[in-house]
């Protein structure tokens, strides 16, 4: 019975992974990412920005003097798919909420879901630092290979935004 069971999932995922371009394996292989080959990628360029002002102006330049730092630890490829940890910490005395989400010039997500390119909330205490991890879909037939990280920082009541583009 088991065995029938696990042959109709198989072939149910083989059919329903056809349209999305990704097989029963493709699709294991992603979420066990241990599986398959992996890349780390170097040489990257990254471009920051703060599209507008904080609204009590107390995060205004908050990277830029060093109250909060965000920084691209590492990128590795595995397949379409790309790994980012990236790494925030706190140099102020409250307590900052971050928000993360990325997007990729590829226009799509492949066989990623809402959740892998996005990173909830997280509280990071005043001299704390905290990696995590976001995924992103770039093919290597895609041109250009851009991401385009946006972090939402909040502190008491003051909030602002950064977006950072990496270039490859």
């Amino acid at each position: 019975m088991i065995f029938l069971a696990a042959g109709f999932w198989f072939a149910l995922g083989t059919v329903m992974g056809r349209d999305l371009g990704y097989s029963a394996f493709d699709y294991v292989a992603l979420q066990f990412e241990f599986l398959g080959p992996s890349k780390q990628l170097a040489g990257f360029k990254i471009e920051e920005t703060q599209p507008y002002a904080s609204i009590a102006g107390t995060l205004s330049n908050v990277t830029r003097d060093g109250r909060i730092g965000l920084r691209i630890e590492e990128i590795v490829r595995r397949g379409d798919n790309l790994d980012i940890e990236v790494s925030i910490s706190n140099n102020m005395a409250q307590t900052l909420i971050a928000e993360l989400s990325v997007t990729s010039s590829a226009a799509e997500a492949g066989a990623l879901d809402f959740w892998d390119m996005r990173v909830k909330e997280t509280f990071i205490a005043g001299g704390a630092k905290k990696s995590r991890h976001v995924k992103a879909y770039l093919p290597d037939s895609s041109t250009p290979k851009m991401l385009f990280l946006s972090y939402r920082l909040k502190v008491g009541n003051d909030s602002t935004a950064i977006e950072q583009t990496i270039a490859f």
